[in-house]
């Protein structure tokens, strides 16, 4: 059973994964102090960003396991995947 919420959910958090890695990237390449300051706000904020959101999915990620199971409906497995990936990388 696939949950639209759970899909945007992660969806969003595949998009603040793309922006942290390129904000590494342009991180890596900087030469002006300002700039590379200017960056590691940005990083530090989509670092957040992504705590937050991965937290969410995780509380609705676990919302939906209880619902599949009293409603005795077979949940859809990457949901597993992407619970147990999220639960390894919260700090």
């Amino acid at each position: 059973m696939l949950c639209q919420p759970i899909d945007s959910k992660i969806e969003l958090l595949s998009h603040v994964i793309n922006d942290l890695k390129d904000m590494e990237l342009a991180l890596g390449c900087a030469q002006d102090p300002a700039l590379i300051h200017e960056y590691e706000l940005e990083r530090k904020a989509l670092i957040q960003e992504l705590n937050e959101v991965s937290s969410r999915c995780i509380v609705l990620l676990e919302a939906y396991f209880d619902d599949c199971k009293s409603q005795q409906v077979p949940p859809y497995i990457n949901y597993y995947r992407v619970l147990r990936e999220l639960r390894r990388s919260i700090i």
